[in-house]
């Protein structure tokens, strides 16, 4: 069964030309053969160097003039048509129409520490972590809308947080909200891949891997039942942030209400850089670059990330506008629409 098992994953390798994965196969004990079987038989191979090459020619396609997205300046909106959205929000709160969605999954290895970075005191006089921050007001915001509902706040891990994510928040009594309204879900992991696009081995027996970053929640989502619990709760859309951003409003009832009105299917919340050489990355039109990725445009968004733009492309200017192309930092500040409008 084992010989079976071992040629037809063999097979599937040496399609896509991986075959030095097994280099040492034969050198290894029969547990770490088993082992090594169950990794390779999990990892999709094809569609992972299928995304590499698509994510290469992307950021090829990144090194090409940008199309700029448009934007709505809300605090330039007259205050009554703001009032108007702010209280939009607030009543698809007051309904349970809305969730909050966290980014969670990294460890705050540049803080200093190995914990999950939801745990970190940011140096505050109350020395509140991340994670209590964002419970506090989920709970305010619940208030101000007098909310009998539950705004659910669902909590995006990774392997390596998974596990001391739940036991902080069991620890602390889920920051005084219902347990059953707190969701965790594991982002997934990737095999690591070089760059001349070959599968790279942590060991002899082990594929090196890492997790599938922030774009692995649509996947995470739909493995994990997250998206199931939402549409059993009967949710329009959630709002989508990382932990990284201290400030965050989860569920900021402005943004909801002006992306539910407009009919917006997502929609993100942007920073003006500072300056062409600020190191962010920055939202523009999908269409940027399009022939150079081997794709067409569709009218949608695309994130270019500073470190895949070319210098000169980030400091041209709209000579209608008199502002940078790439001028707006995708803030990760999300809405995202779950079932769509019920309301």
């Amino acid at each position: 069964k084992m010989l079976a098992k071992l040629e037809s994953i063999k097979s599937k390798y040496a399609a896509v030309k991986q075959s030095h994965v097994f280099k040492f196969f034969d050198a290894l004990s029969q547990t770490e053969k088993e082992a090594l079987l169950t990794q390779l038989d999990e990892i999709d191979v094809e569609k992972v160097l299928s995304t590499y090459k698509l994510t290469i020619a992307s950021a090829e396609a990144s090194k090409a003039a940008l199309k700029p997205l448009p934007v709505t300046k809300l605090w330039n909106a007259p205050s009554e048509q703001r009032s108007k959205w702010q209280q939009r929000g607030l009543d698809l709160i007051q309904k349970g129409k809305v969730g909050f969605l966290l980014l969670a999954g990294g460890q705050g290895t540049r803080l200093g520490t190995s914990d999950p970075k939801g745990c970190y005191d940011i140096g505050l006089p109350s020395h509140k972590p991340l994670f209590q921050l964002v419970a506090e007001r989920i709970r305010r915001l619940r208030s101000l809308a007098q909310a009998d509902k539950p705004l659910p706040w669902y909590v995006m891990t990774s392997p390596m947080t998974d596990a001391a994510t739940k036991d902080f928040f069991r620890e602390r009594g889920y920051f005084g909200l219902d347990a059953g309204d707190v969701v965790f879900f594991q982002q997934g992991t990737l095999p690591c891949i070089s760059n001349e696009g070959d599968v790279l081995m942590e060991s002899k027996s082990v594929v090196a891997s890492a997790p599938d970053g922030n774009g692995g929640i649509y996947r995470a989502l739909e493995v994990s039942g997250a998206l199931e619990d939402m549409r059993r709760r009967g949710l329009l859309a959630v709002h989508v942030s990382s932990v990284d951003n201290a400030l965050v409003l989860p569920a900021d009832p402005l943004f909801v209400g002006y992306c539910e009105e407009a009919g917006a299917d997502c929609g993100a919340k942007v920073v003006s850089k500072a300056g062409p050489d600020e190191a962010v990355g920055v939202l523009v039109c999908a269409d940027s670059g399009a022939a150079a990725a081997g794709g067409k445009g569709n009218g949608g968004a695309q994130v270019v990330e500073y470190s895949e733009m070319d210098p000169a492309v980030a400091r041209e200017v709209d000579a209608a506008t008199g502002r940078r192309d790439a001028n707006w930092n995708a803030a990760q500040f999300h809405w995202f629409v779950v079932l769509g409008p019920t309301v």
